[in-house]
């Protein structure tokens, strides 16, 4: 008897002290997103390969270690001089390089998103031969600063992809020139080159 009046007694002062204006609120998770919608180019560094021949000694998306002989007739040899991922697509833009987008300004990204394919008349395909590539976009002024982290979903693909912010242009007219660096390699993605994204 005496430890239930002790229960009691204990309860009834705990009850007292809670319900002092304290509530309870469910926990849940919730998770805030923030895009911007933005248009832009993928650049890799890459090359054409042109043969004579009809006939390349690789797979599409298969990745090649240097010396690799991609054709080979009676009076030439081709092979790749360094480590490089091959692919049959080539749209005549791998002259674009990361070095271009270095000090873009709105104006002079403008310039390159009009630039003209220039496909050689022999191409076979073509090797991306690093492992880093870049998108660069022209969106609406961000409070974003090189280095921050985001996640890009590029139009068609169906999962978003982590980039580094590497480049932030000047403002103008209330557009800029972002820059991303990219270590993702699929075959999807190596296959962009003009598109939309949203920015996460």
């Amino acid at each position: 008897v005496l430890f239930l009046a002790v229960c009691a007694y204990c309860g009834a002062a705990l009850s007292r002290l809670l319900g002092n204006g304290s509530q309870t609120a469910e926990v849940c998770t919730v998770w805030v997103n923030e895009s911007i919608r933005a248009e832009g180019l993928a650049v890799r560094r890459e090359q054409p390969v042109c043969s004579d021949t009809d006939t390349i000694n690789a797979e599409d998306g298969s990745r090649l270690s240097a010396g690799t002989v991609l054709s080979q007739n009676a009076d030439f040899t081709l092979c790749t001089d360094t480590s490089a991922l091959y692919f049959e697509d080539c749209d005549g833009y791998e002259y674009l390089n990361p070095e271009m987008l270095q000090g873009l300004t709105v104006s002079s990204f403008c310039g390159i998103l009009s630039c003209k394919s220039q496909l050689p008349e022999d191409a076979a395909g073509r090797l991306v031969t690093d492992h880093a590539w870049y998108f660069a976009a022209l969106c609406p002024a961000v409070p974003l600063s090189p280095g921050d982290s985001c996640q890009i979903l590029f139009d068609g693909i169906e999962r978003a992809v982590p980039a580094t912010l590497v480049y932030l242009s000047p403002a103008e007219a209330d557009r800029q020139v972002l820059v991303f660096r990219l270590i993702q390699s699929t075959g999807q993605l190596m296959k962009l080159r003009f598109t939309g994204a949203d920015i996460i």
